[in-house]
């Protein structure tokens, strides 16, 4: 039996299995580097070009490295903002990688008994 439903062409490579949650659906991800020229990252790309040539990186390498950031990563630079200790510059970076992993993280989930994967 398929674990998950293919469309014709469709594309299989890349995903993240990310495991079963609380509520028991499996759940995977991939990054849509074809995403990128959304207008959501284009409304902080000054502040996204500068962190990328603070890393040494090209734009895209650093979406993408944002994209691919472990979530423990990204709550340790949350729980910095939640405590009061994060910069103002470390709070508008954080914001535009939560919208980056928005835009270029492709969600699935599958519910418990059901073979196929749903969007």
């Amino acid at each position: 039996m398929a674990l998950f439903k293919r469309g014709r062409g469709e594309d299989e490579d890349g995903w993240t299995f990310e495991g079963v949650g609380d509520d028991g659906m499996d759940h995977r991800w991939r990054v849509r580097m074809d995403r990128m020229d959304s207008s959501v990252i284009a409304d902080h790309r000054p502040v996204l070009e500068t962190a990328a040539r603070t890393k040494g990186q090209t734009l895209p390498d650093y979406l993408s490295w944002v994209a691919h950031m472990p979530d423990d990563e990204l709550h340790h630079w949350r729980d910095r903002i939640i405590d009061g200790v994060a910069t103002e510059e470390e709070a508008v970076l954080y914001n535009a990688w939560l919208d980056v992993r928005q835009v270029l993280r492709e969600h699935q989930f599958r519910y418990p008994g059901k073979p196929s994967w749903d969007m």
